[in-house]
């Protein structure tokens, strides 16, 4: 079978920013998120809002709605939903 993937364009990674902006951690420190070959994915609150549990940094490239409460909703569940 000739025809891998995307049409051997590559693969897209798509990762969490991360679930700890309530204790203060960023993820600037994350490799995974830092990297130049991932979309970084975070949260915002259907008001728009910033929820207490998401993590701030430059790397994040796009968000999708969460909810301000520990729940499926939220966290590492992010990165499926905008994939």
């Amino acid at each position: 079978f000739n025809d891998l993937g995307r049409h051997r364009k590559g693969s897209i990674f798509v990762f969490a920013a991360g679930n700890g902006g309530i204790v203060g951690d960023s993820c600037a420190f994350s490799g995974y998120v830092n990297s130049i070959h991932t979309i970084a994915i975070s949260s915002v609150n259907w008001d728009g809002s910033l929820p207490s549990f998401s993590e701030q940094c430059a790397a994040i490239m796009a968000v999708t709605y969460g909810q301000d409460m520990l729940t499926f909703t939220n966290g590492k569940a992010r990165a499926p939903v905008v994939s």
